[in-house]
């Protein structure tokens, strides 16, 4: 399903959560226009800590929903 004005299927978000030490966190995001949208995947590009280092996974790393 292509966004009408980007007519592009893909989206970009950003989750700015601070997540602990074992703990779990989920994110959403709103698909403004993609309401039908029934299945999506998330590649994560990169993962920040709080200590400053950064996570770039060397291979795609990426989820599927249901």
């Amino acid at each position: 399903m292509k966004h009408y004005l980007h007519k592009t299927n893909k989206f970009g978000g950003i989750s700015q959560d601070e997540i602990g030490v074992n703990e779990v966190e989920s994110s959403t995001w709103t698909l403004f226009s993609l309401e039908n949208t029934t299945k999506i995947t998330v590649f994560i590009r990169s993962v920040h800590f709080k200590n400053g280092t950064k996570w770039l996974p060397t291979k795609p790393v990426s989820i599927k929903s249901n």
